[in-house]
């Protein structure tokens, strides 16, 4: 070894023997072996001896700090005087190893062995104990674990050693949110905006604490605010749907859907809530282009099928395509309930009327009747009644637009 930070590596074998060295000079730095009396230089040279001109080969290995190796091999000799004079490391070199010991945590949070890296962590802290991203880190994967007191301790000491630290009040409030304490978690949101006003997270998680209790004025103003710091996010204008029908405003809840779908075209739940929201507002043919865009993504979603039969079958509307469409959703949802829906049997019948295939209608009504019955739904039963009735005098059930 030649100073503090480098060394240098050599195979023993050397032809037909195994050579044991001791330091001939330590300025410059040589060695010599035991058994030929040959000086080698730091770069594996003999240059003075039996072997001279000649080289030892290069032991495989990669370059590392002292701090690293001594935390691996904490059993290493140290054969250098004036390392070996050392009785304590500096503060720098714990430092260095409490740093090393975090970047192991790193990597096994990263491969989700979060037991090791709690472990880590840990070790990392008992070295330097104002290690701030340890503390944090072990708050993050404690509340992955979801051992919530443990976590939020270890935020809270995060804080106290760097108090803006806005990921960690975001962090913090999540778990104080899944302990019951609101009060607590919306002062945290609250702070990480006072810190930077244009923080994303913070907006967020407050507009989510609105709507959960019911603030709902509250909650659409903060996920707007979000919306402004990062547009092109259809999450948000979906959370600002649902918040928004709540409050019965569909026409700035259909707003919202239409802009998650402009960012995410072939996103499906964006086209089922734009879908039921059109329906609702009676634009049939917009919400009935929605559920067949939908089921083209995904056909085996019964209700979504459901509803597109229904819309097709009850509706005097000529231009939302052939009449048969109606029949064939029907049947599609019939097939993935096993015919045991009441719900989706009561469309097939409409569906079969719809295209003047009355009889059809009438027996697939009695069914339903009957089904209805024993899943005790006496208002839908007597619903269908009224409907079979209707088939009966071969005349197809409308809706009321």
């Amino acid at each position: 070894m030649r100073g503090e930070y480098c060394a240098f590596g050599f195979e023993r074998q050397f032809e037909d023997q195994v050579l044991t060295f001791q330091v001939h000079s330590e300025q410059p730095f040589q060695i010599r072996d035991n058994q030929s009396g040959t000086i080698w230089n730091e770069s594996g040279q003999a240059i003075e001896g039996p072997f001279q001109d000649r080289r030892l080969r290069p032991a495989s290995g990669y370059v590392t700090e002292w701090y690293e190796w001594s935390t691996q091999l904490p059993v290493t000799e140290i054969y250098s005087k004036r390392l070996k004079s050392r009785s304590k490391r500096s503060n720098s070199e714990l430092a260095a190893t409490a740093e090393s010991i975090l970047k192991q945590g790193l990597l096994l949070k990263e491969q989700w062995q979060f037991t090791e890296a709690i472990r880590q962590f840990r070790k990392a802290l008992q070295i330097q104990p104002d290690l701030v991203l340890a503390h944090f880190n072990l708050g993050f994967v404690l509340a992955l674990q979801n051992k919530l007191p443990d976590a939020a301790e270890s935020f809270q000491r995060t804080l106290e050693l760097q108090p803006e630290f806005t990921e960690a009040h975001i962090r913090l409030a999540r778990v104080l949110e899944k302990m019951n304490d609101p009060a607590e978690a919306r002062a945290h949101y609250e702070r990480t905006i006072e810190i930077d006003p244009d923080f994303e997270d913070g907006h967020l998680g407050l507009g989510m604490l609105f709507a959960q209790e019911g603030k709902l004025p509250e909650a659409v103003q903060a996920i707007e605010r979000a919306l402004e710091i990062r547009p092109v996010d259809e999450t948000k204008h979906l959370m600002l749907v649902k918040i928004l029908l709540k409050q019965v405003q569909l026409d700035q809840a259909a707003k919202h859907g239409r802009q998650a779908l402009e960012i995410e075209p072939d996103h499906l739940a964006a086209q089922l809530s734009l879908g039921r929201i059109e329906l609702q507002r009676g634009k049939l043919t917009a919400a009935v282009d929605l559920f067949r865009k939908s089921l083209a993504i995904n056909d085996e979603l019964a209700d979504v099928a459901n509803i597109l039969a229904w819309t097709l079958a009850t509706s005097d509307d000529g231009a939302l395509g052939k009449l048969v469409e109606a029949v064939q959703w029907a049947q599609r949802a019939a097939q993935l309930t096993q015919h045991q829906n009441p719900e989706i049997l009561d469309t097939l019948a409409a569906a079969y009327a719809h295209v003047g295939r009355y009889d059809e209608a009438f027996q697939t009504a009695e069914k339903t009747i009957l089904l209805a019955r024993s899943a005790n739904q006496p208002q839908s039963v007597t619903e269908i009644q009224e409907r079979l009735d209707l088939y009966r005098q071969r005349q197809p059930y409308r809706e009321e637009q």
